[in-house]
């Protein structure tokens, strides 16, 4: 959470990537983005919450920019302006994407963070809406990421889209009733 100009700041970076971030900005000035990228090349921005509830812009592309690529990002704002390129500014994420050619798989939902500390979020939405790295394999929670269908932003959390395996309960010792064999109970994804 961040209360400046950005909270995810960019600056004159080449070849990074952006991936699996939870970000929020909740400063009240229009005019302060969730993140911004800025004289930067090859930039890859995938599986981000970029989330601005002062009602500022979720994504600003600011100066010069080259070989940059968004997309499977949850772009949110309580504003009246998504997003901004180069000062222009975008209402809605088809908008964006038509003036852009970025964030052709992304979303725009509110994630329900559990609160302004606490970027757990509570929106099933954001499940199996991003794609998948393999060198990010767990999330802030060091919880196994969906191989195949991770969920957007630092938070994974299983739902019924989750391919998470099987989970066993043995219970050797005590027998359920008198005169039973040890009972192994699986659960499987149905």
């Amino acid at each position: 959470t961040n209360t400046g100009v950005a909270a995810l700041f960019c600056l004159s970076s080449s070849y990074q990537n952006i991936l699996f971030n939870s970000v929020l900005q909740s400063n009240t000035n229009t005019g302060f983005c969730a993140s911004e990228i800025q004289s930067s090349n090859n930039i890859n921005v995938f599986n981000n919450n970029f989330i601005n509830t002062g009602g500022g812009y979720a994504v600003c592309v600011t100066n010069t920019v080259t070989g940059i690529v968004l997309d499977y990002n949850n772009l949110f704002t309580t504003g009246t302006n998504l997003a901004s390129r180069l000062g222009t500014a975008y209402q809605t994420l088809p908008v964006w994407r038509t003036a852009t050619g970025w964030d052709a798989r992304s979303i725009s939902e509110n994630p329900l963070f559990v609160s302004a500390d606490d970027l757990h979020t509570n929106n099933v939405l954001l499940d199996a809406k991003g794609t998948p790295f393999p060198e990010v394999l767990t999330d802030i929670d060091g919880q196994f990421r969906n191989p195949t269908m991770p969920d957007i932003g630092a938070d994974e959390f299983l739902t019924a889209n989750d391919d998470a395996g099987v989970f066993s309960i043995d219970y050797p010792q005590k027998p359920f009733a008198s005169g039973v064999q040890p009972v192994r109970v699986t659960l499987f994804n149905n």
